[in-house]
């Protein structure tokens, strides 16, 4: 199982978005993170999501810092 995270995606909101999603491929990831994002009523664009692994060799990852 992977975890992967995202900060790209369309929010409520213009400002920052990030999610983490724990899945077995980049793929999988992808889909359910669509899914929920769809069912919270924020479908996306049809344009990838950028989804980066969070390997198992990193301690900390700023996902949104608020620098714009």
């Amino acid at each position: 199982m992977c975890i992967f995270t995202c900060t790209d995606f369309i929010g409520y909101w213009p400002v920052g978005t990030a999610a983490v999603v724990r899945a077995d491929s980049r793929d999988v990831a992808e889909k359910m993170l669509r899914e929920r994002l769809r069912d919270l009523g924020l479908p996306q664009k049809e344009h990838g999501l950028t989804l980066e692994l969070f390997s198992k060799d990193m301690r900390i990852k700023i996902l949104c810092d608020g620098d714009y």
